[in-house]
């Protein structure tokens, strides 16, 4: 359907969709489970008035730095208004483009406001723009209007104190002795990864994926000197919603096959942040020795 009517539905290159149906708008309105604040401040700088709805903060999805980030976000996009729904969780994915006070389009599907929901690989995620489709008319644009006007009625502006945001508690598991232990947080959604392994009693920083990355040993001193961090098999286990399996075989947005992943956003906790993809081989789930050869498995990275 989408490649047959691709006016009606969109499969690939969704984040650009985005941004056209943004820059003909006066007016824009988001609601999203999720979002990633790199894609929030792309299309706030479009200067567009814009509101965004976090819906997933309920669920666990809105941590604290997250939270920082956007509230700082608004404070450098005076014209932009974020909010956090708070009465209830809501994972819908609806942006609504106005111009001149009437609806101008609507997009509807299964796309997060993020990197990884907008500019995934083919057949991932799926945008429906309503106003390019016959079978839809005005009546239903102006419901999911007043939908979006009853999520504005549950929720809370960024800077309100009584958002609720996922706890960062940790606890603690034996990987060495004394203080030296890796902390596992127990947030589905965050994962504590530290840049040393524990030898005996000791922190050790490893040649490849310690500080300074890109000058150290295991590294191709060519071009950018790619930088990277290693996910052992402990985070894999212990937080299996961030870690993703490997694909088997996708389609990218051009069309090529690969087995890579879709890029994803990371925020550091000083507030920088990075687009960076899960790459390599890893773990196998299950694990040879938990397995027959004829059992399937999957591989992590």
């Amino acid at each position: 359907m989408g490649e047959k009517y691709g006016s009606i539905c969109r499969q690939d290159g969704l984040e650009q969709f985005v941004i056209d149906n943004a820059n003909s708008s006066d007016k824009i309105a988001i609601i999203s489970g999720y979002c990633s604040p790199d894609t929030i401040e792309k299309i706030a700088r479009l200067g567009k008035k814009l509101e965004f709805y976090f819906g997933m903060a309920s669920r666990g999805a809105l941590t604290p730095l997250l939270l920082n980030k956007l509230q700082d976000l608004e404070q450098i996009t005076l014209i932009k208004k974020i909010f956090v729904v708070s009465d209830y969780h809501v994972h819908t994915k609806c942006y609504i483009f106005k111009e001149n006070g009437g609806i101008k389009n609507i997009l509807v599907g299964s796309a997060n406001c993020s990197i990884n929901g907008l500019r995934s690989g083919k057949n991932s995620e799926l945008l429906v723009d309503l106003n390019k489709n016959e079978l839809i008319n005005q009546h239903y644009l102006n419901d999911l209007d007043l939908y979006c006007s009853e999520v504005t009625k549950s929720s809370l502006p960024i800077d309100d104190g009584q958002i609720l945001v996922s706890s960062q508690s940790v606890t603690t598991r034996s990987k060495g002795t004394g203080r030296n232990k890796y902390k596992i947080s127990k947030n589905p959604f965050v994962a504590l990864i530290p840049l040393f392994r524990i030898k005996g009693t000791k922190k050790v920083v490893p040649d490849s994926s310690g500080l300074n990355w890109g000058n150290q040993k295991g590294h191709t001193k060519k071009g950018s000197m790619e930088s990277y961090f290693a996910v052992t098999a402990e985070l894999i286990d212990n937080h299996p919603i961030v870690f993703p399996f490997k694909p088997q075989k996708r389609n990218t947005t051009s069309g090529k096959i690969t087995r890579d992943h879709d890029p994803i956003t990371v925020l550091w906790d000083d507030g920088t942040v990075m687009e960076m993809i899960f790459s390599g081989t890893g773990v196998e789930r299950p694990s040879k020795d938990d397995r027959t050869p004829n059992n399937p498995y999957r591989q992590l990275s």
